[in-house]
């Protein structure tokens, strides 16, 4: 297997694990708030 697919592999793994921290490092009030203001956000459809 390539190089190149290995790295995208491991960085699209990478990307799933850092958008779940949020949840673990958050109260549940910071948590709400993070989230409406990651959704309140323009590019966000």
């Amino acid at each position: 297997m390539s190089i190149r697919i290995k790295t995208g592999r491991f960085l699209l793994r990478l990307g799933a694990f850092i958008s779940s921290l949020p949840v673990a490092v958050m109260k549940a009030d910071d948590l709400i708030e993070f989230s409406r203001q990651t959704y309140s956000r323009a590019n966000n459809f």
